[in-house]
């Protein structure tokens, strides 16, 4: 592929995918190898990687923040206190349930 045809691939991937796509094209415009594992890997990382774990870690706040108002409201300070330690001692449940309550919440579904 040569600089022209790979400038145009940049503009139809700006029209189509928006300003991050042509940082990731005009670092691949250089011709060696590297650069364009470099461009893919930036490529996934902007486009599939980040997007996901901001996606999953929202649901998991709202999932926490769900959870904190579940033990407040039903047993007070005391489910507050029961709150913290299950979160210090069984955090991958804990993340699990805030995942799961997050993304069930944001959707409204039902069980």
């Amino acid at each position: 592929m040569n600089k022209e045809q790979k400038l145009s691939a940049a503009t139809i991937a700006f029209l189509l995918f928006g300003p991050m796509s042509v940082v990731v094209f005009l670092i691949g415009l250089s011709g060696d190898q590297s650069s364009t594992l470099i461009t893919g890997a930036i490529g996934i990382l902007l486009f599939i990687i980040l997007p996901s774990a901001f996606y999953l870690l929202k649901n998991a706040l709202i999932g926490a923040a769900l959870q904190l108002n579940w033990a407040k409201s039903s047993n007070g300070f005391v489910g507050v206190i029961a709150f913290i330690f299950s979160w210090l001692l069984l955090m991958p449940i804990m993340i699990i349930w805030a995942l799961i309550w997050g993304t069930i919440s944001r959707h409204k579904m039902t069980i």
